[in-house]
């Protein structure tokens, strides 16, 4: 009890008692900072939303265990006292220990990735936050404290969010502004800011119905409906269907259990007026008004057609299906990714755009459920059994705890019901734990006994303790925070650097994080393939350094693939690098085929993997096999545009032209416009495969037209000169020096050259 073992001892404390002070003091002061990591972004990590929050809360975490464990040796108070929610957090975090053992990757289930940095390392840091939380804070005015200053971390959160909706750069003309699109805030993620600013519109009517002193009541309620406000900008449905939910709750108890008929009817006629304008709304949702607001839009034109809608209908239906593969105990914590791409769903990928590799099902019961099977489950509903006990218990204790029950009782289903359309983040986790942990403390009361000292006492041990307990802690912190956080940090800067141009030292960058040694060392190895790749594409690097960087990229892809056998993830890089090196090594394409094989067994509803072969064997001309991996690629995608459009480009590269236009129609019933520059572009290099002069001609000419660069004239003259219309092409020359002077010496060379040509207009326009 913070207040009670901080009220002042007037004389004579002893040093034991002033060091227990002290420690709650800093416990204190490190639960404030946990809360306060929503602000904490990092731009020189990389997924720095995720992970400068991860490291930041982990060091905390770590921290406040050392200092509890100190604690409760000296004071008897806050030491462990189990409650329901206590055994139902522990067996939940239990089934997910052994849903991992028994998984398909231990490792990853372990340290999660990047992207998430969640895991078994972050779960067992959340519950370690739960319990010191609970056992430390015992009275209401601990947690009233707590609760503003997470009410205010998302009041800054909100002011954050609105300069990103208005546009600023900078914030207070110091704070830079990061993001765009629908409004994210420092979480990073529109969605995941939503649920975030749910959890705190909970928060402030917690606070709010148990609070006496109406400054407070104003305070919070204020920050409430800020939070509120920002909710619905964020154009997040599900976080505002789950408010409906939570608010409908709370409406249906209090009517069946308040006594006044007055208040019945008030909250009867509430919920009327809500569906009416519900009602109005759907009918008018063509109105200009409607469409004006983002939120309305969106929540009016909800429906089975909508394409958001179909993937996750789509990811659901996979998920299922690999759920009943392993029902009982799941495939592991974090392995979500690798059930979802055995029974991955050709429908939710309608172009080169679509969300194709789902780490979450976006449904708390199928994340659960497939990486924890039905066990997991029932070990994760038993939270919110064990929770709604102990609030009915409140409720038969005094009016308040009654109100205080519904409200929670209200909140925690708005909670459920959003994360059946998205899932939890660090942001999320933190606030419901810490709601967990009041409802497993019984803090919403006041101690019984305020003013009584604490019981402290000094135990014989305590240096020993401390001694053992601080070195196992600065060891943990150095292997589970230090090294990934550099190992991450390399990750960044590789990036930053290429970006620059300077290859050796952005690879130079990523062996730094590789030599590392942690979880970061797959996106540093998948990173390194990318700056390979791109240094393929780069006339002026030798061929032998492409190639020396081509083999090194491919065994670091090969350790991944080798050290994470089940996830298809590494064997695409591994396709998409073998596709891009074919000219430094053609013995590639050969190893492609083999990579093929195991890939499409991980993943056989995957057309994109069709793709990569398909390719690979028109690099390698044979024709008819890569018409057929394209035509597989069709059939598992039939109504995606990349697929004919893949297929049309492999028919016409071989020569089938009028059958190559068929599917290039299809293509354009699907969407794509035959004369836009994006396919036009991309028709250069089907005509350029197979040397096709005449046709290459005509597709510049279109080009120049919609898009007069330079650069695209010089490319347009050097087909003329290929076709030998040598007329053509020095007017053609001289239209891209009048639009870039930059140009004159490389004109003058080829001008130079076209000289020594015939004028032979029509020659040399057929396949070679």
């Amino acid at each position: 009890m913070v207040d009670t073992q901080l009220t002042a001892q007037r004389t004579g404390v002893s040093p034991a008692g002033q060091r227990g002070r002290i420690l709650l003091w800093l416990l204190w002061i490190l639960f404030a900072g946990m809360l306060a990591t929503p602000l904490y972004v990092n731009s020189k990590f990389f997924f720095p939303f995720i992970t400068s929050k991860a490291l930041a809360f982990r060091l905390l975490v770590e921290a406040a265990v050392v200092l509890y464990i100190l604690l409760a040796l000296r004071v008897p108070d806050v030491r462990p006292r189990l409650t329901l929610v206590h055994w139902a957090v522990l067996g939940y975090w239990g089934v997910q220990v052994l849903a991992s053992l028994l998984g398909v990757n231990l490792y990853r289930s372990f340290w999660g990735n990047a992207e998430r940095s969640e895991g078994l390392l972050a779960l067992s840091h959340l519950v370690a936050y739960f319990f010191i939380l609970s056992f430390t804070l015992r009275s209401w005015r601990d947690w009233r404290r707590l609760m503003l200053v997470s009410l205010g971390v998302s009041v800054l959160t909100g002011i954050y969010g609105l300069a990103q909706l208005t546009g600023q750069e900078t914030l207070f003309g110091f704070i830079r502004i990061l993001g765009s699109g629908r409004i994210a805030s420092t979480i990073g993620n529109a969605s995941f800011f939503a649920g975030y600013l749910l959890l705190h519109v909970l928060l402030a009517a917690v606070v709010f119905a148990r609070e006496a002193n109406w400054g407070w009541k104003v305070a919070v309620a204020g920050a409430g409906l800020f939070d509120l406000l920002i909710l619905f900008a964020t154009e997040t449905r599900g976080a505002v269907l789950g408010l409906v939910v939570g608010l409908a709750v709370v409406g249906a108890w209090l009517v069946i259990s308040v006594p006044s008929r007055k208040v019945r009817l008030s909250l009867s006629a509430a919920a009327l007026v809500f569906v009416l304008a519900a009602v109005f709304v759907f009918v008018n949702r063509e109105a200009d008004w409607v469409e004006a607001n983002g939120t309305l839009r969106r929540l009016a034109t909800i429906s089975a057609a909508d394409i958001t809608t179909q993937s996750r209908l789509a990811a659901w239906r996979a998920s299922w299906a690999a759920w009943r593969e392993r029902f009982f105990l799941g495939w592991g914590y974090e392995n979500y990714n690798v059930a979802f791409n055995k029974h991955f769903p050709g429908v939710i990928y309608r172009d080169e755009g679509s969300q194709v590799w789902f780490d979450r099902a976006h449904n708390i019961v199928f994340d659960v459920g497939v990486t924890s099977g039905l066990v997991g489950l029932a070990a994760y509903a038993s939270i919110f059994a064990a929770a709604f006990t102990v609030l009915r218990r409140w409720g038969r204790q005094t009016p308040r705890g009654r109100i205080l029950g519904i409200v929670l009782v209200g909140g925690l289903t708005a909670y459920v019901f959003q994360n059946l359309f998205v899932f939890d983040t660090l942001g999320t986790y933190l606030l419901f734990f810490a709601l967990l942990a009041l409802v497993a403390s019984g803090g919403h009361e006041s101690a019984a006994q305020e003013n009584t000292p604490a019981k402290v006492y000094s135990v014989g041990t305590t240096g020993v303790a401390t001694a053992v307990v601080a070195v196992g802690m600065v060891v943990a912190a150095y292997f589970f925070n230090l090294r990934p956080a550099l190992a991450n940090r390399a990750v960044a800067e590789a990036g930053v650097i290429a970006r620059s141009g300077d290859l050796t030292e952005a690879v130079s960058a990523i062996e730094r994080s590789l030599d590392l040694g942690t979880y970061m060392r797959f996106e540093a190895r998948q990173k390194f393939a990318e700056l390979v790749q791109s240094a393929q594409r780069s006339p002026d690097l030798p061929r032998d350094t492409k190639l020396t960087l081509f083999q090194r990229a491919e065994d670091e892809l090969k350790r991944s693939v080798a050290e994470e056998p089940q996830d298809v993830f590494h064997l695409v890089y591994l396709l998409t690098l073998y596709n891009s090196s074919d000219e430094v090594d053609p013995a590639a394409l050969d190893r492609l085929a083999q990579v093929f094989e195991g890939a499409v067994q991980l993943s056989p509803g995957r057309a994109a993997l069709y793709y990569e072969l398909g390719q690979a064997k028109m690099s390698q001309r044979k024709f008819d096999e890569g018409i057929a991996a394209f035509r597989r690629a069709v059939e598992l995608a039939p109504n995606v545009m990349e697929a004919h459009w893949n297929f049309g480009a492999a028919l016409t590269v071989a020569g089938r032209d009028a059958e190559g236009q068929v599917e290039f129609q299809k293509a354009a019933e699907l969407g794509l416009n035959l004369n836009s520059l994006r396919h036009l572009k991309r028709i250069v290099r089907v005509y350029n495969a197979r040397r096709d002069f005449a046709n290459l001609a005509k597709t510049y000419e279109a080009i120049v037209v919609l898009e007069p660069s330079a650069q695209t004239y010089a490319s347009l003259a050097a087909t003329y000169m290929e076709l030998g219309e040598k007329d053509k092409a020095i007017a053609a020359v001289n239209h891209a020096v009048e639009l870039d002077g930059s140009f004159g010496p490389e004109a003058e060379a080829f001008l130079e050259s076209l000289q020594k040509i015939k004028n032979t207009p029509g020659q040399r326009q057929g396949l070679r």
